[in-house]
């Protein structure tokens, strides 16, 4: 279930303020049943089999106010609070996980037209990615006798505070650098059960990433 209101206030020709609420709610509910057969009479496999619920709310609310700063410039400033409440149950093993958290994702841009010729933009923004309900899930799913993958319900959200310089030349021609940092990456990895030598792949939070880019964009007109 998901609801959200938008509220825009035109200040005057140059200035606009936006405010705007949305809230979020998810229940799922997953069994997993696995049998031994034995002498056609089956049997729970208790090591593999597991009933899951995870139930997950999301309230966030956002502010944003857009100007001209000038003749030739134009900013706009935005906050954003978001609140996640989170509740995992393993009903099969009597084991369960909460999460309660609020973050603030500040994000500003900032337009600058020095001539007809040439036009610089900067931007910066904070945002979260949360993990998948398949990736929360502790669930085992085999891919063959020796490899399985399953989630991992100590998975936490990764974060990354975004950078972005751009220069336009004549309107057509764009060049931007940027830079990201991520910190708690969600990522694959593979580990390996000693005793058994099954391989398992499961996702896990790392420390950080950095990202740098730069790209170049020039349109060419090949016909009228």
């Amino acid at each position: 279930y998901s609801g959200k209101i938008d509220y825009v206030h035109p200040l005057s020709t140059t200035m606009k303020f936006e405010a705007g609420w949305k809230s979020s709610y998810v229940s799922t509910d997953n069994n997993a049943q696995f049998y031994n057969v034995v002498n056609d009479v089956e049997y729970v496999d208790s090591s593999k089999t597991n009933h899951f619920l995870y139930e997950e709310n999301i309230n966030a609310a956002y502010l944003n106010f857009a100007s001209n700063l000038g003749k030739k410039m134009t900013g706009q400033f935005g906050l954003r609070a978001e609140q996640t409440v989170a509740k995992g149950t393993q009903i099969t093993i009597d084991s369960i996980f909460t999460r309660n958290y609020l973050n603030l994702f500040p994000s500003a841009f900032l337009n600058y037209k020095a001539s007809d010729k040439h036009e610089f933009t900067i931007s910066y923004s904070r945002r979260i990615d949360r993990p998948d309900y398949q990736n929360l899930n502790p669930f085992i799913y085999f891919l063959d006798p020796y490899t399985y993958m399953k989630g991992n319900t100590l998975l936490m959200p990764q974060y990354t505070d975004a950078f972005e310089f751009s220069h336009t030349f004549m309107g057509f021609m764009s060049t931007s650098i940027s830079y990201s940092h991520t910190s708690g990456v969600m990522t694959h990895i593979s580990e390996q059960d000693d005793s058994t030598h099954v391989n398992f792949a499961t996702m896990a939070n790392l420390q950080s990433l950095d990202n740098y880019g730069f790209s170049t964009n020039l349109p060419i007109p090949i016909t009228k």
